[in-house]
């Protein structure tokens, strides 16, 4: 009787399953999301170029996305010379905005889905929109580059981000409208909301009509193919377009007719789990937190234990820990913000536990909160956690171009560390850069008095607090506050007043970067680190500071990463981050300073005729063409051009080139030598001579 009733349960459930795959293919067939509909395309010649953005803010990951979202699109028309041809442009900054193969070509469809396919990807440092479209409206759309006169012309423009120069965008754009070019823009980016927020104007001043725009999120870039082509397909006559100042007042005077990208669809989470787009929280956030502003939150927690306490209890602390981020970041309503989690115990330790998400993907974070295992390390490296923060908050703002959002640390930490010196330094520096830190020292032993004295030498005391680890949880709204309230403070004591105070003024200001194999690719990231510190304390945006650098070691090695010009900070740090690392086999300064005599100060190439001029030299060790160097350092002393140089390397290896750095440096005051451990936090101590030169200059 058992076995009889068994069969029949396995023959229901073999029935069950033959039901459910017949009603998901009728599903399928009869009700797919408007994101896989059917293409209805009018069989007809069209001209489409396809234009392309390239800039480094769309990083490695995301270009698989673009390049897989451009083969289907391929895909999905008729490509011959008699039906749709297709050109591309990609575009970024100047160097790479380039046409890489225009209408008149001979590929069928596979040739072009296998260019898209493995479409090399150069990340430039800018978004040169504008230029991408003057180009092809001067060269694309020509009878010469295979433009028919009689076939509908069609541009798709995808971009992540803000052009550089948002009226020139505009302007060629509507040149190419009133050529009769129809154009269809595609927004995308790391999440929805910031590309509606960014990117919602310019996009509606590109397109031809509010119904030729589309956003989307790089997760769902993929999913829109279909919704494009039945654009491009659509017969459509592009109107003249109004005028921008119609343009722009149609945008922000009205909005309630304010175009809106449809709702996102279902998201698919970092666990490969889908879930639905989230309601609006009824939870009220401090009042600090309920801004229109969002921002960027990075917990830093110290994972380290006292080896008198015991297992269980510290696993018990760690526990309330996570509790008190979860029951924080369940609070920040507002999906402007994005939290992230670093741990950390002894040097090189610390590492992102959660990289940075959306506040309101509650569900997935509190997933990933209760993976996150304690290291239980016994020695705290507080200052190099705090470099990496830093350094994690560059990469956000410059990559995910999150620049206008705060940048808030909630350090929580147990004790004091073992680089106090170091933790003190980059205190200051994040001080510097306007980097909130908020400290939470959770200790009930005897030692609390020694915490709470180093926590005041890192953070304003209206930003520190000394809970009990049972008491973190309820106590969380004072840190919220602090977190979240907008603060005018006073400077801290002993924090630098060199970056706010300095006099800066017009420099053009070149670095000239060892990158020989003897520094090593652990010590190159220290050397990126400094830079990007540097070049945030001269405060480029807001003076009138150009840049550009070097990177030397062989002599067929050594190359400009970017020429003097104008870069916003974070342009340099793309360029920074974007660096690769030559480990050349020779440390050939004097053909670098060769270089720079005769192809970067010569008035040409962004060198800036009459404005002072500033050389920065860093190297790890002795030239091997040293007469050359010395006499090329020389010959720039003699045109006027401060030379600073910077020797990092051990005590014994310093001792042996010192006297070469005094020789090339400008005097003796302007040579000087770092340890490679303290390299990271050497911009404070390097700001300040440049400061002070500059600040003679002016008077």
């Amino acid at each position: 009787m058992l076995a009889i009733t068994f069969k029949s349960d396995q023959r229901i459930m073999h029935y069950s399953k033959i039901i459910l795959l017949l009603l998901s293919i009728l599903l399928n067939f009869h009700g797919a999301p408007a994101s896989q509909e059917k293409v209805i395309c009018v069989e007809q010649p069209r001209d489409l170029f396809l234009v392309v953005d390239d800039s480094a803010s769309i990083g490695y990951r995301d270009i698989k996305k673009v390049r897989k979202f451009l083969s289907q699109l391929v895909s999905s028309v008729h490509v011959s010379q008699d039906m749709t041809r297709i050109g591309f442009l990609q575009f970024s900054d100047q160097e790479h905005t380039k046409i890489r193969f225009n209408l008149n070509n001979n590929f069928d469809a596979q040739t072009i889905r296998q260019k898209f396919e493995n479409m090399p990807y150069y990340g430039g440092p800018r978004t040169l929109t504008g230029l991408g479209l003057q180009i092809v409206h001067d060269q694309g759309f020509t009878e010469t580059n295979g433009d028919r006169p009689d076939v509908p012309d069609i541009v798709v423009v995808l971009t992540d981000g803000q052009s550089r120069n948002p009226q020139r965008t505009i302007d060629q754009a509507k040149r190419l409208k009133d050529k009769g070019v129809r154009i269809i823009a595609i927004g995308a980016g790391y999440d929805l909301q910031r590309v509606k927020d960014d990117l919602e104007r310019e996009l509606l001043n590109i397109a031809s009509s509010p119904d030729d725009v589309k956003m989307v999120d790089f997760a769902n870039l993929e999913n829109i193919v279909f919704e494009i082509v039945n654009k491009v397909c659509k017969v459509v006559t592009t109107p003249k377009p109004p005028t921008q100042a119609t343009q722009v007042q149609a945008i922000s005077n009205n909005p309630t007719t304010r175009f809106r990208a449809p709702a996102p669809a279902i998201i698919t989470n970092w666990l490969g789990a889908t879930t639905q787009p989230q309601e609006p929280s009824t939870t009220l956030a401090p009042v600090g937190c309920s801004g229109s502003v969002g921002k960027d939150i990075l917990f830093v927690v110290d994972g380290t234990v006292n080896f008198q306490q015991s297992y269980d209890q510290s696993r018990k602390d760690f526990k309330r820990i996570r509790g008190f981020m979860r029951a924080t970041i369940r609070d920040l309503d507002n999906d402007k913000f994005r939290v992230g989690v670093m741990q950390y115990t002894g040097k090189g330790t610390a590492r992102m536990e959660i990289d940075f998400m959306s506040s309101r993907q509650l569900k997935e974070i509190k997933i990933r909160l209760g993976t996150i295992v304690q290291q239980r390390g016994y020695k705290r490296f507080t200052g190099d956690a705090l470099v990496k923060a830093n350094s994690k908050f560059y990469e956000l703002d410059a990559f995910q171009q999150r620049e206008r959002y705060p940048n808030v640390i909630v350090l929580i930490t147990r004790g004091t560390p073992n680089d106090r010196d170091h933790a003190i330094s980059e205190a200051r520096m994040l001080e510097s850069r306007n980097v909130r830190l908020v400290s939470v020292g959770v200790n009930s032993g005897a030692s609390t008095k020694y915490l709470a004295a180093f926590l005041r030498e890192i953070t304003y005391p209206k930003f520190m607090f000394l809970p009990k680890y049972r008491d973190l949880k309820k106590g969380r709204a004072t840190v919220l506050d602090a977190m979240c309230v907008k603060a005018t403070t006073v400077p801290k004591a002993g924090l630098p007043r060199d970056s706010a105070s300095c006099r800066r003024g017009p420099h053009d200001i070149f670095f000239v970067i060892d990158g020989s194999a003897s520094i090593k690719y652990y010590n190159f990231e220290k050397v990126q680190i400094f830079l990007m510190d540097l070049i945030s304390l001269l405060r480029v945006e807001a003076s009138e500071i150009n840049t550009g650098l070097m990177q030397f070691s062989k002599e067929d090695q050594t190359s400009v990463v970017w020429d003097l010009g104008r870069y916003t900070e974070f342009e340099s740090i793309i360029n920074l981050r974007n660096m690769k690392y030559q480990a050349g086999t020779r440390t050939a300064t004097g053909d670098a300073l060769t270089r720079v005599n005769n192809e970067i100060f010569t008035g040409r190439n962004g060198d800036r005729p009459g404005i002072s001029d500033i050389v920065i030299l860093f190297t790890d060790g002795n030239a091997h063409d040293l007469s050359k160097a010395r006499e090329q350092s020389k010959i720039l002393r003699e045109k006027g051009i401060l030379v600073i140089t910077i020797g990092a390397g051990t005590k014994e290896s310093l001792r042996t080139f010192k006297q070469e750095l005094i020789d090339m440096a400008s005097s003796p005051e302007y040579a000087m030598t770092v340890n490679f451990e303290q390299l990271e936090f050497f911009a404070e101590k390097a700001f300040p001579l440049v400061c002070r030169y500059m600040r003679l200059k002016r008077l």
